[in-house]
């Protein structure tokens, strides 16, 4: 009899408790009155937990003594070590770092990142960038030495060198007088003869321009450099058009000329500023 009563409570705590467990797991919806009533049901109940409850709830069983001493104590030092270690992370979070075109190093500081490489020549020396490899190409008259993208040949590198009989660039002429007879002639000539109207926005009969973006001079270890930046667009060409860079001085009656083609999609996807980096790092001897 007494066992019979004894299972008929224990039958109408889980009823009364049951919709309070429907919606969460492990008891955790389980209400502070209808805890009480399943513990005044467990029998023997020392040690009465929402763990207790739902087990007993949902199995009629439940986690004895010192079982359940040990599995609460667990579950603390699991709680405060998880607890511990995110804190820690989260303290020492920073921001992974990038700039355009390189790629972020989410788990450390930012990558040191080799974009060139030092390339000389007889009274000359300057950078590459790291992606340009060596041509054998020749292009123009008095060219030393070519180098060009190991992706897209489009964009490519030279250096030339001109016998002058002056012992400065400044004695050639101002900025605008050697953009058109020394920078000019790098940018080739139009082909097409004929008549058009407008094409692609130029000019009627043309289908190329050049723009210029920039022009500076600059005094460098006693002699004066002359610096060019121009955008050159052709009716068929690719890219969005072509960054065109010089860079040119004069040491013992020669004229030196670097010149970069950069096509402009390389261009901002991270060849600007290894071939701005060339510029700068032009050096006549």
């Amino acid at each position: 009899t007494q066992a019979v009563a004894s299972a008929t409570a224990i039958a109408a705590g889980v009823a009364g408790t049951q919709e309070a467990l429907a919606y969460t797991p492990a008891g955790e919806g389980v209400s502070a009155a209808n805890q009480k009533k399943l513990c005044g049901a467990m029998p023997t109940a020392k040690i009465c937990t929402r763990k207790d409850v739902a087990m007993f709830a949902t199995t009629g069983e439940r986690v004895e003594g010192e079982e359940a001493m040990g599995t609460s104590r667990r579950e603390a030092l699991t709680q405060l070590v998880g607890g511990v270690a995110a804190a820690s992370l989260l303290g020492n979070t920073e921001p992974a770092l990038a700039a355009y075109g390189e790629s972020a190093n989410v788990f450390g500081k930012k990558a040191e990142v080799n974009q060139a490489y030092t390339v000389s020549g007889e009274g000359w020396s300057t950078m590459m960038p790291a992606k340009y490899n060596p041509s054998k190409e020749t292009e123009y008259e008095g060219q030393v030495g070519r180098w060009e993208d190991n992706f897209d040949a489009i964009s490519n590198s030279s250096v030339v060198v001109k016998p002058v009989n002056v012992s400065s660039v400044k004695d050639l002429g101002p900025l605008e007088d050697v953009l058109n007879t020394y920078v000019t002639p790098f940018l080739g000539v139009q082909s097409f003869e004929g008549s058009t109207i407008s094409e692609g926005g130029f000019a009627a009969g043309r289908v190329s321009s050049a723009a210029i973006l920039d022009i500076a001079e600059a005094d460098k270890d006693g002699k004066t450099y002359y610096y060019y930046e121009l955008l050159s667009r052709t009716a068929d060409g690719d890219e969005g058009g072509k960054h065109q860079l010089f860079a040119m001085a004069v040491s013992n009656n020669k004229l030196y000329i670097l010149r970069h083609q950069a096509g402009d999609k390389r261009w901002f996807k991270g060849l600007e500023r290894p071939i701005k980096a060339s510029i700068a790092e032009f050096t006549v001897y």
